[in-house]
């Protein structure tokens, strides 16, 4: 998935996404230590997961998604969550045609 997906980075994720052939779109959410204790922890995973919930009209295929919550993110409000989500799919329809460049491999 993290191979072959396309990555976003929205200010406060980094979101993978795979479009899939068949089946229900899916999501995963890691939200390590350092955003937060696990109230905080747990309340972005919450947000994330009603966000899917309501945008799934934003995927024109069915797609696996991964999202990453940055350490030091905007978590204190869910509409700036909501807006790092669309702004995120902004991008990713925006360059989903794009050509994606080869990885660099350092020697």
């Amino acid at each position: 998935m993290l191979k072959k997906g396309r990555r976003v980075q929205s200010g406060d994720f980094v979101i993978y996404f795979l479009p899939v052939a068949s089946g229900p779109s899916a999501l995963g959410i890691t939200v390590s230590r350092k955003v937060g204790n696990a109230v905080r922890r747990n309340r972005i995973k919450r947000w994330l997961r009603e966000v899917f919930r309501r945008h799934r009209e934003l995927f024109e295929v069915p797609v696996q998604l991964v999202v990453i919550a940055r350490p030091g993110g905007r978590f204190d409000r869910y509409e700036a969550v909501v807006a790092d989500w669309q702004r995120a799919f902004a991008h990713y329809k925006r360059d989903r045609n794009a050509v994606p460049t080869p990885p660099r491999h350092r020697d």
